[in-house]
């Protein structure tokens, strides 16, 4: 993508979207960073209640929030490849819904490749949102959700 295509980009998008891309490109290499350095207990406190799934019916007071998120994000994760793997994404993402008071499902999911390997991923839920990750959670056997 051209630079003028991305200042075009820039410019005709609103405020919302730019606040949330300017926030997710802080919090994503934040969480990276502390999955890589940090001890993994103090991770899945950030991750909220264990075994419990938040409702999936549409709030629409908050949709258009919740989209605006997952764009960010999606930008987030074309602009900084080696900050914004799935898991780091999902933290990011229910970080900044939690700062807004809207609830959101965290899932960890696992699946076996036939050469006998096994490959996680991490998608986000918020109502009746996809915020990050939900395109291949077909693929996946879910292992955890938190809440």
């Amino acid at each position: 993508m051209s630079i003028r295509k991305r200042i075009r980009t820039y410019n005709t998008s609103t405020q919302l979207d730019r606040q949330l891309f300017a926030l997710t490109m802080i919090a994503c290499p934040f969480f990276r960073v502390a999955l890589l350095a940090m001890p993994f207990s103090r991770v899945l406190a950030w991750q909220g209640v264990p075994g419990e799934e938040t409702t999936e019916l549409p709030d629409p007071g908050s949709l258009a929030y919740r989209k605006a998120m997952h764009v960010a994000l999606l930008r987030t994760a074309r602009y900084f490849p080696w900050a914004a793997n799935c898991y780091a994404l999902c933290l990011a993402g229910k970080f900044l819904l939690r700062k807004q008071g809207i609830s959101s499902t965290l899932y960890l999911g696992f699946y076996k490749t036939p050469e006998g390997c096994h490959q996680g991923h991490a998608w986000l839920r918020s109502h009746d949102t996809w915020i990050s990750g939900g395109g291949q959670r077909y693929l996946y056997c879910v292992h955890s959700c938190y809440s």
